[in-house]
């Protein structure tokens, strides 16, 4: 039913994506304009897989549907208030090398004094530069600013109030912003004036499990104009912790849209994957060997013939010859042809 929030969860290949796509196919149809439509992908490629799936459902109605990306959003809602919130034009984006630079010359003037002992022989090191900027991350993404990390008093934080407040005026200055910021600004904004998004009566999102705290908030923010909220997620598939994913966000969802919106959301729960083989699922879920919190349960699939294996090698040289070898063996015996095979590498 179209009149309440929803969270969709299941396993790979059940059809999660679908659901958003007929979802807001369905509201089109139903006389929704499609300007007061939002979905939101996690990464650029997931949004143009969104406005496909739709344009492909709905024709060229689904072109005015607003697809984008939580970063993008942000950004567009910074640049259409960045007078409010104190540029004198709109900001331009820093590039993650551009952060990490500013932060290197930034450190270069800091006051080792106001480090931490331990600290201050290695302020001008590229590895401390690395350390403070993804620790700028984090903070923008769990909404702390420089009096939240103030007000912690942990001896080791010491140096970072201080250092952010300088460097938030230099972006201020230059006119630059990094992303985020952008998310943390944005959010705060249309919490504070809803009308600044527009009328919205659908929001959508995709892979729901990779949300930070803060992109969880821009979303709920973006949903109190009145719209209905759908999400889905597999908390199974959440692999970016080490970005600031909180994957709390799934299972307190339901809770979360009573607090926040008034009406607690339905949960609903694919369990037939449609794309992978029985055998891969039966082995990653040997691989996680755990239940997860929010997560939609056993996964059963209509598809047979995969089929996993692991090999140990004692070097890496030894382990490319072997997956060299094997490539060649199952192209000329099985007569696979050599684009049909993938191989991945840690780095």
């Amino acid at each position: 039913p179209p009149d309440r929030h929803q969270i969709v969860v299941g396993g790979p290949g059940t059809g999660k994506t679908e659901f958003l796509c007929r979802r807001a196919a369905t509201a089109i149809e139903s006389g929704t304009p499609p300007g007061e439509i939002l979905l939101l992908g996690f990464a650029r490629n997931g949004a143009n897989r969104l406005r496909t799936r739709l344009i492909d459902l709905v024709g060229p109605p689904g072109h005015r549907a607003i697809v984008s990306t939580y970063h993008s959003l942000a950004m567009r809602i910074v640049e259409a208030a960045s007078a409010d919130l104190g540029w004198s034009a709109p900001p331009t984006v820093l590039t993650g090398l551009e952060q990490e630079q500013l932060v290197t010359e930034l450190l270069r003037d800091e006051d080792p004094g106001r480090w931490p002992v331990a600290y201050r022989s290695i302020l001008t090191s590229e590895a401390m530069a690395s350390e403070v900027t993804d620790f700028l991350l984090r903070s923008r993404e769990h909404r702390l600013d420089a009096d939240d990390i103030r007000s912690r008093g942990r001896d080791q934080w010491r140096g970072i109030p201080e250092f952010i407040e300088r460097y938030d005026q230099r972006l201020l200055d230059e006119g630059r912003i990094d992303y985020g910021r952008a998310l943390d600004l944005a959010t705060r904004h249309i919490e504070h004036h809803p009308g600044a998004i527009g009328r919205l009566a659908l929001v959508l999102a995709d892979e729901y499990q990779d949300t930070s705290p803060v992109q969880a908030d821009l979303l709920f923010a973006a949903a109190r104009t009145g719209a209905k909220l759908t999400v889905a997620a597999d908390p199974y598939q959440s692999i970016y912790s080490f970005r600031g994913t909180d994957i709390p966000n799934v299972y307190e969802f339901p809770s979360r849209t009573e607090e926040a919106l008034g009406t607690r959301a339905e949960r609903l729960v694919l369990t037939t994957s449609y794309r992978v083989p029985a055998e891969i699922l039966d082995a990653s879920v040997a691989v996680t060997a755990r239940e997860l919190p929010g997560g939609a349960g056993k996964v059963l699939s209509t598809r047979t013939g995969g089929s996993v294996a692991c090999h140990e090698f004692s070097t890496s040289g030894e382990e490319a010859e072997w997956i060299a070898s094997d490539v060649e063996r199952i192209h000329l015996v099985e007569q696979v042809p050599i684009d049909r095979f993938a191989v991945f590498v840690r780095s």
